[in-house]
């Protein structure tokens, strides 16, 4: 047994590295270069990054149309029928809308979510 680990390298070797490393060599974590490396080495992560995006754009979306609706329903009670804030409060609503609709719908066909929504 003694004479298996005496064979070994002596770097520093962990399963799954894709190259050997010098126990004394610095790993790097500092530099941008390395930076940009581990975020391109981690494709899960960007994808989990673009998955919150687009939950947060919808979701912000959803909640502007509710606040829309909001302040239409109290300028129906406020302006009594005499003002445009209502038609304005309600025309921003259906734009929100429509925006929101063409906005999933051309995530959908980029394949930003598929058939089953986020995952």
């Amino acid at each position: 047994m003694a004479a298996t680990r005496a064979a070994r390298p002596t770097v520093g070797h962990s399963v799954g590295r894709k190259r050997l490393r010098a126990k004394n060599e610095p790993i790097g974590f500092g530099t941008d270069q390395c930076l940009l490396r581990l975020l391109d080495c981690r494709p899960s992560l960007r994808r989990a990054r673009e998955f919150a995006l687009i939950r947060i754009i919808v979701i912000s979306t959803l909640v502007l149309i509710v606040a829309s609706l909001g302040s239409a329903l109290y300028y129906l009670y406020h302006d009594r029928g005499r003002g445009t804030r209502m038609v304005k409060a309600l025309a921003i609503r259906v734009a929100l809308s429509a925006g929101l609709l063409i906005f999933l719908f051309v995530s959908y066909k980029l394949g930003w979510i598929g058939d089953t929504g986020l995952r």
